[in-house]
């Protein structure tokens, strides 16, 4: 330490002075520094998080000193009970290794929705090896406040999200949220739903996907439409009523003959007082029948859905059964054909573009088969891509060599490898073999 006043000076080394002058006053600081920037510490103002995201909360905490020393670390949850304080007993993170330390983890949904406040504390306390009576320790408490959000329901009624599909004239076509929407929280069943079904007529232009550019009237309903007495009520659609179905608990429509070239169906559910909806396009074409392509995750484990996006881990290869589900029957030839596509846009309205042939054929096999296999190798080398399409073609060939085709895509989302990150380290200066690193 150099200690100066204006009697005294001198420089303590790797000696120790028991007599200091009568007017030289040893007091040496100890101090540190809090960083808590991205988060939020007002309470009238909590950070949102959805519930199924990962969560990651990082306090930064520096040292200003080099001495030898301690240090402990933990976080604590509250959350915000019905007279609005965080007077509740604290919330136990089960398993969670990371409450001891300055980046709190908390894997996706785990915490109920609500506002939490997460208390850091700090304790530091330094070796002042032979000299007492001097203040070593620090003491921090950093209050964190976060508001869990639902993530809302994925309203899908046809496989993988798809919203635009062709059908021929004998063709018949199932919408079944109950089979393909869930709650991205995965605390309420899409069985448990309720939903609203509706039809309007669009020319092949048009491209509806906000549910408040649409005019809907009573006929529109097409619940209302299908059991209504009012013979007078018509829906632009259909008919007559005969020409849909619904199951009986009225969540499973099945559409066997449709009006129009082009038509607009329209699917709505409430969770949690808030409305979500899809739109999916339906082209009627003039041939019997157009194949209804399917692709699916071979191994499921390695496939979780993320709203429209099916996550998977880059660092394995990804196998995907490729099938028919329908307008293959009466066929002599069945053709496959995959295509991968990549954007860089993280937007909802991406644009996409074709890899080269020679990507394709280097990165996966079985083009055109039932069993597509993309290689780990394709994400390798283009690491900086998050967003891909795989697009499934099905061509059909029938016994008077007419032909038809249909498609389908699945949309995938890399999941990120971890990344280089920032670090300090105390002590900056020190003795080889002899001076503490944290």
């Amino acid at each position: 330490y150099n200690q100066s006043s204006d009697d005294c000076s001198f420089i303590v080394n790797n000696q120790f002075f028991s007599d200091l002058q009568p007017n030289c006053v040893f007091k040496p600081e100890f101090t540190a520094s809090i960083d808590t920037k991205g988060l939020s510490v007002d309470p009238s103002s909590p950070n949102k998080y959805l519930r199924y995201n990962l969560l990651k909360f990082n306090v930064k905490f520096g040292l200003n000193f080099i001495q030898k020393h301690i240090i402990k670390k933990s976080w604590t949850t509250y959350k915000m009970g019905s007279n609005n304080s965080f007077t509740d007993p604290p919330i136990k993170l089960e398993n969670n290794p990371t409450v001891n330390y300055s980046q709190l983890i908390i894997t996706s949904n785990i915490m109920e929705y609500g506002v939490y406040k997460l208390v850091h504390w700090v304790y530091v306390k330094v070796d002042t090896g032979y000299l007492k009576d001097i203040p070593n320790e620090i003491e921090h408490f950093v209050d964190v406040f976060i508001h869990i959000v639902p993530g809302g329901i994925a309203l899908f009624c046809l496989e993988n999200g798809l919203d635009n599909i062709k059908i021929g004239k004998k063709q018949t076509l199932e919408l079944n949220p109950i089979k393909y929407a869930y709650d991205m929280d995965f605390l309420v069943t899409a069985n448990s739903l309720n939903y609203t079904f509706y039809c309007k007529q669009i020319n092949s232009s048009q491209n509806i996907k906000d549910i408040r550019d649409i005019d809907f009237s009573e006929s529109d309903d097409l619940l209302s439409f299908k059991y209504s007495k009012n013979s007078s009520l018509k829906n632009e659609c259909f008919n007559s009523s005969d020409d849909l179905e619904f199951d009986s608990t009225g969540k499973i429509i099945t559409i066997n003959n449709l009006l129009n070239n082009f038509s607009l169906f329209i699917v709505t559910t409430y969770h949690i007082s808030k409305l979500y909806f899809q739109t999916i396009k339906i082209e009627n074409i003039e041939i019997e029948e157009v194949p209804y392509a399917s692709i699916k995750c071979r191994l499921m484990s390695f496939c979780r859905p993320y709203g429209k996006l099916t996550k998977i881990n880059p660092g394995y290869q990804l196998i995907l059964d490729s099938s028919c589900a329908g307008g293959c029957e009466r066929s002599v030839e069945t053709h496959f054909k995959h295509k991968i596509y990549y954007s860089l846009d993280e937007n909802e309205d991406k644009s996409w573009m074709l890899i080269n042939k020679t990507l394709l054929e280097m990165c996966s096999y079985g083009e055109t088969e039932q069993e597509f296999t993309i290689l780990p190798k394709i994400f390798s080398l283009n690491k900086n891509i998050l967003y891909w399409k795989v697009e499934l073609e099905v061509k059909a060939i029938f016994s008077d060599q007419t032909s038809s085709s249909g498609s389908t895509s699945m949309h995938l989302k890399i999941n990120e490898k971890p990344f280089n990150g920032n670090c300090s380290i105390n002590s900056t200066r020190g003795y080889a073999l002899k001076t503490l690193f944290a």
